[in-house]
């Protein structure tokens, strides 16, 4: 099963590539039709909208795959958390790479504008690509881990620490950040 996710994380990447080069190819089209009031449709959208629809397609995916699975009567335990239905725990997981699939994009299509614009060069801007590539084959290697016995924690504790890690890393990459007011006072 290992060998499933060495060979489907580099085709979907591949695949996330090749979306931001036909992206590139179609952006004064879809600057005319995308208007929405601010005369532009910006990279930054373009990589959002990519990415929750990457999201979307693999939450569909995979819920399809547990639909197939509870098919029929009464309910299917989770193999690594008994007391929880597999539904629950599927749905729970295919959030995770919802989330996921949406800063993975734009982790990418923010490194590969900024090579773009540094002449094809390699810089320190390729951490953006080097963290993405790398969450997404450690969040795909730690649902191997769902048929545990264990526990459930097991999987989905470091799945939702890395949504979180990799969020706040699609954070620092567009300069968004969570500013407090000085004039409130948190008890």
């Amino acid at each position: 099963l290992w060998w499933s996710v060495f060979v489907a994380v580099p085709l979907q990447e591949l695949f996330r590539w090749l979306y931001w080069k036909l992206l590139k190819r179609a952006e004064v089209g879809l600057n005319t039709l995308g208007d929405d009031g601010s005369g532009k449709l910006t990279r930054e959208k373009i990589a959002f909208v990519a990415g929750l629809g990457f999201g979307c397609m693999s939450a569909v995916m995979q819920f399809n795959i547990v639909l197939d699975s509870v098919n029929g009567p009464g309910s299917l335990p989770s193999p690594g958390c008994s007391s929880v239905d597999f539904a629950v725990i599927s749905a729970l997981l295919s959030f995770c790479f919802l989330m996921l699939n949406v800063f993975w994009t734009m982790l990418e299509f923010r490194s590969f504008e900024q090579r773009l614009a540094n002449g094809g060069k390699f810089g320190l801007y390729d951490w953006k690509y080097a963290a993405a590539i790398l969450t997404h084959y450690t969040a795909s290697y730690i649902t191997l881990n769902s048929t545990n016995s264990d526990s459930c924690a097991s999987t989905l504790v470091p799945e939702f620490m890395i949504v979180l890690l990799t969020g706040a890393a699609t954070m620092f990459a567009y300069g968004i950040s969570f500013k407090v007011s000085s004039s409130r006072t948190i008890v």
